[in-house]
């Protein structure tokens, strides 16, 4: 079984070249798990590098997410919307790439360059802004902010 990218899967289809489902790994609840499981990982090494926040619930408040939903999210008992994620994701320090894969897995959405609030986000993603600055410009903007 070939490992296709979306991008090649996508492509087969616009091409009338469709693969055959066999071939392609399907993302799974397993997949899911250990994505989970990444981030959990990730917001352990944040608190642990990081002066300033010393605990799961200072993390996600520092996210603008509630601790709870937080845990809910992480132990694959809640779904997130996709601003949540983003805004996790931009307290992670993720680059753009992975903010966008994770968003497709989780929320089956991405951040679209042709949207000027997403636009933002993305450049604001690309530049390691925090969330009240991306927030900002997107006040300037008369555009909706990260946390509303």
């Amino acid at each position: 079984m070939k490992d296709y990218s979306t991008n090649d899967i996508l492509s087969s289809i616009h091409d009338g070249k469709t693969i055959e489902a066999e071939e392609i790994k399907f993302y799974t609840q397993e997949d899911e798990r250990r994505d989970l499981e990444m981030i959990s990982a990730d917001i352990e090494a944040y608190i642990s590098k990081n002066n300033t926040i010393s605990s799961f619930n200072e993390f996600a408040r520092e996210a603008y997410i509630t601790p709870s939903h937080l845990n809910q999210f992480l132990n694959g008992k809640k779904k997130m919307s996709k601003y949540y994620l983003i805004r996790m994701f931009i307290t992670l320090g993720y680059d753009l790439d992975k903010v966008n894969s994770l968003l497709q897995r989780f929320d089956g959405s991405f951040l679209y360059a042709r949207d000027k609030r997403d636009y933002i986000i993305m450049n604001g993603i690309v530049d390691k802004r925090s969330i009240d600055d991306i927030d900002s410009i997107l006040k300037a903007e008369n555009l909706d902010t990260l946390c509303k």
